[in-house]
């Protein structure tokens, strides 16, 4: 299931939320997060909540469309197993 924002600040909650919910369900803990650098997943909430964790953050060279792909295919695995 994949929920609609109203806005990019809300990003951070939902993302949150989301993987605790994940982790609950699968009884697996999130090791590493990869994504674009947008400021929607740069932010103090995600990096708090990633940092208490124990999530290891990673982000992409900004202007590289090589390593895009790979931050793509994973937000568009995240919403198949949602």
């Amino acid at each position: 299931m994949g929920r609609l924002l109203h806005t990019k600040k809300d990003v951070g909650v939902t993302v949150c939320n989301a993987l605790a919910m994940l982790e609950r369900q699968s009884r697996l803990k999130v090791r590493c997060l990869c994504s674009d650098n947008g400021s929607e997943f740069v932010n103090d909430t995600i990096n708090i909540f990633y940092h208490h964790n124990g999530i290891i953050y990673e982000t992409t060279i900004p202007y590289t469309p090589e390593q895009n792909g790979i931050a793509e295919r994973t937000i568009v695995i995240f919403f198949e197993m949602v």
